[in-house]
């Protein structure tokens, strides 16, 4: 696995944000979701003074980590961090620090600066950062716009020891930026473990029933049960579809995607609760070529909505980058396990 994390903001509404996100500061009580570069984004500001951040936690053991996004800062101060302890100001491994009316960044790793670079300001600008942490061996790459701002190698990239568990963007007080298009791979495996270049984060909605209508809808049938999972914001329990008996299954057809280009993988993506006498852990499904195959196993845990996601980076069909076709000849949904 090495596409760890990829977010649009479609959609996103402050529980689901907060159910991917950890928040701290102005972002606690001031989440917005505006027209960002496609579709939606995410605005963070830091009102009354206060400093504000969003993160983004990871699970991975690996040394190297690759982030992107398009990023919006209108002038004033905002900074971005990958980080390994608990708290970025103490822990960062890499940090962007934007200056207040300023172009000008500032690149740090291991608490050190490393330089300085001009940053496109008040217009969008996709930035990819690459970092592989070491003591003496580090690396990093800065990029905006696809073209390399900044790099160094031989460098301290590690702060303290142990793994990076987090990308975070930050306002000081008073500033505000916007973030879109967001991913986070690592460098395991063969695909995905570099630069993906400016990316189109498209989200899907189911359009109709699959080859499995088992779950039960809130509407008491199990008819149509697309148009009680297709919110574009979740609606909570206004509609759902709900089962407890294991192997039962729920598939669904999406809109077929419009997307030509390279698809660097797909992520499906289900509110889901726990029904206090129901099963505790569910999988993701995807059907293929009349072929079933089962994601991970996730686990509910308490009766409040949760935002659990699961990866395919390739089409498990083919085992080979995904395909529009591909894509849009699949069905996806849910399978009860325990």
């Amino acid at each position: 696995m090495t596409l760890l994390f990829a977010e649009s903001f479609d959609g996103m509404d402050k529980d689901g944000f907060l159910s991917k996100f950890n928040v701290a500061g102005g972002t606690a009580w001031g989440i917005t979701f505006p027209a960002g570069v496609t579709g939606n984004c995410v605005y963070l500001d830091a009102p009354n003074g206060t400093a504000s951040a969003i993160t983004a936690p990871l699970n991975t053991s690996n040394a190297t980590i690759i982030a992107g996004f398009d990023i919006l800062v209108p002038s004033a101060f905002a900074n971005v961090y990958l980080f390994s302890g608990s708290a970025k100001s103490a822990n960062h491994d890499f940090g962007l620090f934007t200056s207040t009316n300023s172009t000008l960044v500032t690149v740090y790793t291991g608490g050190v600066s490393r330089g300085t670079y001009n940053m496109t300001k008040a217009a969008w600008v996709n930035i990819e950062v690459k970092v592989f942490k070491h003591a003496t061996a580090g690396t990093i790459e800065v990029r905006e716009n696809g073209v390399a701002v900044f790099s160094q190698t031989g460098i301290d990239t590690e702060l303290i020891a142990g793994d990076i568990k987090a990308v975070e963007f930050h306002c000081e007080q008073l500033d505000e930026i916007s973030v879109d298009n967001f991913y986070i791979c690592d460098g395991a495996g063969s695909a995905n473990n570099d630069f993906l270049d400016q990316v189109k984060i498209e989200t899907l909605y189911p359009d109709s029933d699959g080859d499995f209508s088992d779950f039960l809808g809130s509407d008491a049938d199990k008819i149509d049960n697309w148009e009680l999972v297709n919110d574009v914001t979740p609606d909570g329990d206004a509609t759902f579809v709900k089962s407890s008996t294991v192997g039962e299954k729920d598939l669904y057809n999406y809109q077929p995607t419009t997307f030509v280009g390279n698809i660097k993988g797909c992520i499906l993506s289900t509110f889901a609760k726990l029904d206090p006498s129901g099963n505790k852990e569910f999988s993701h499904l995807a059907k293929i070529g009349g072929i079933e195959y089962e994601g991970s196993n996730k686990l509910l845990f308490d009766n409040s909505y949760q935002l659990l996601e699961q990866v395919y980076e390739e089409d498990p069909d083919t085992v080979a980058p995904w395909t529009q076709s591909g894509i849009n000849a699949a069905q996806f949904g849910l399978k009860v396990k325990i």
